[in-house]
């Protein structure tokens, strides 16, 4: 039969090594706080509809690149935070087809993702929305015009992580934001409506 202050140690012991395995699960199951920053490329387009190919997705096609930022909130979640510039350059009046488009973008985002773990490859979803400092000008018709808009997206992507600190990546997001008329030769003023436009990015993301 064991003593009582055997039976003390043994106590102390099962509860030490509870404590210690319930600790190591906690901090596996939620690891602390991380950030990661990266640069991205890519472009968007609207779906055109007036031209005779209908249905792709090359409107006002613009092209361009961006910065962001991540902080990691749970194994599962993080938040983005995000800017981006693109331009469309239609510079060559083509008879018959509307009038050309310059068009310069500043977007700044914030959004929400959730991620699988995995170890090589992790699949995300995002839901995001944003500001869009945009000019539009057409020189044939003397048209321009310059606003503040809103805009939101949600998206899916996967990141390749071939190093501990260092991954590469691709998204495919559905935006909705302002998309400009071409308009006529009798038009006096830009207009336009929200609509969606396809959009997918190539990134590069350092996490520290």
């Amino acid at each position: 039969m064991l003593s009582p202050a055997c039976m003390k140690q043994i106590a102390a012991l099962l509860l030490g090594s509870t404590a210690f395995i319930t600790l190591s699960g906690a901090a596996h199951a939620e690891p602390s706080v991380s950030y990661s920053f990266g640069a991205r490329a890519g472009g968007y387009g609207f779906r055109n509809t007036d031209d005779p190919a209908m249905g792709q997705w090359d409107d006002c096609r613009m092209d361009g690149a961006g910065l962001f930022g991540q902080r990691t909130l749970t194994r599962f979640l993080f938040a983005e935070l995000g800017f981006d510039l693109y331009t469309a350059r239609d510079a060559i009046p083509v008879e018959g087809m509307p009038a050309p488009m310059d068009r310069i973008s500043g977007i700044t985002t914030v959004a929400g993702g959730a991620r699988v773990p995995w170890r090589w490859v992790q699949p995300y979803v995002q839901l995001g929305v944003g500001l869009e400092v945009t000019r539009v000008e057409m020189p044939e018709h003397d048209l321009a015009d310059r606003a503040l808009l809103p805009m939101g997206f949600v998206g899916v992507g996967a990141e390749l992580w071939p190093t501990e600190h260092l991954a590469v990546g691709a998204n495919v997001r559905t935006n909705v934001m302002k998309h400009f008329d071409h308009g006529g030769p009798d038009d006096t003023q830009m207009t336009g409506e929200f609509d969606t436009a396809a959009q997918g990015q190539l990134f590069l993301k350092y996490q520290m």
